[in-house]
């Protein structure tokens, strides 16, 4: 499984992108977050969690995919869609209906993890 943390600087947020099978990012996320979290098979998945360590930041996030293949159209799409299920999330626990701030925040997530993904790869 390949994983990538990001932390923004400017929002109260770590993000986790998990690239593997079901049962690897499930098997990741009961040992990160505790307990059993049930990832369903599908093309995708992203929550927004409180943190069990308080010196973390406020919010941690996962996007899981179970592949992301370099100029893979869908692969994009699926980063797109779960990025828009961050940030829809994340901002909105904090009180924000700012639609840029939206966008902004998916650009982030989108270019930083296909940047760190691709990087990863070697290509």
């Amino acid at each position: 499984m390949r994983r990538i943390y990001l932390r923004n600087r400017l929002l109260p947020i770590s993000l986790y992108v998990l690239v593997g099978s079901a049962a690897q990012a499930q098997t990741w996320c009961n040992a990160h977050f505790g307990g059993e979290t049930k990832l369903p098979d599908g093309s995708g998945l992203a929550f927004v969690d409180a943190p069990k360590d308080p010196k973390t930041l406020p919010f941690e996030c996962v996007i899981w995919m179970p592949y992301f293949r370099k100029g893979n159209a869908f692969d994009a799409g699926v980063l797109a869609h779960e990025a828009l299920h961050i940030a829809w999330r994340l901002l909105g626990k904090i009180g924000s209906t700012d639609e840029e701030m939206h966008c902004y925040m998916v650009q982030w997530i989108v270019e930083e993890t296909t940047y760190r993904l691709n990087r990863k790869a070697g290509k």
